[in-house]
């Protein structure tokens, strides 16, 4: 496979304007799990995009002696094994504060609807109790 840059894998959606940026200076390549990429690729491998829940998805970090970096889009490091990547002196990084304004607001909303009892208003309402006091 011929490459025109280091070699970074995806297991996350990317948009067209995200593909092209990093594709200027990194062969990208879709990667889903053990098993989807061959072992050429793999030991080319310079970095990983992953989402926090999903990891390195069982990947054989012996078949990417060359990583070097997994960055996590999401919040939190739910699927990374920190010890495994440490021992190979692979770093790791995410993207922090990146939900930050939606979780303070979903937070906001939850809190108001609690105080207001909406829950329980609009089982009330659907349940027929509109002109009930």
């Amino acid at each position: 496979m011929l490459f025109t840059g280091p070699v970074v894998l995806t297991s996350i959606s990317l948009s067209e304007s995200e593909i092209a940026m990093i594709t200027a200076r990194y062969h990208v390549v879709r990667w889903s799990g053990a098993g989807t990429v061959d072992t050429e690729t793999l030991g080319k491998a310079r970095a990983m995009l992953v989402s926090s829940q999903g990891g390195l998805n069982g990947l054989d970090l012996g078949l990417c002696p060359r990583l070097g970096l997994v960055h996590c889009f999401g919040a939190g490091y739910e699927g990374i094994d920190f010890a495994a990547l440490a021992s190979r002196g692979i770093r790791i990084s995410a993207a922090g504060g990146a939900h930050s304004a939606i979780v303070a607001d979903h937070a906001l909303a939850l809190w108001l609807a609690g105080l207001r009892r909406v829950i329980d208003h609009d089982r009330a309402v659907r349940g027929g109790g509109w002109s009930a006091p």
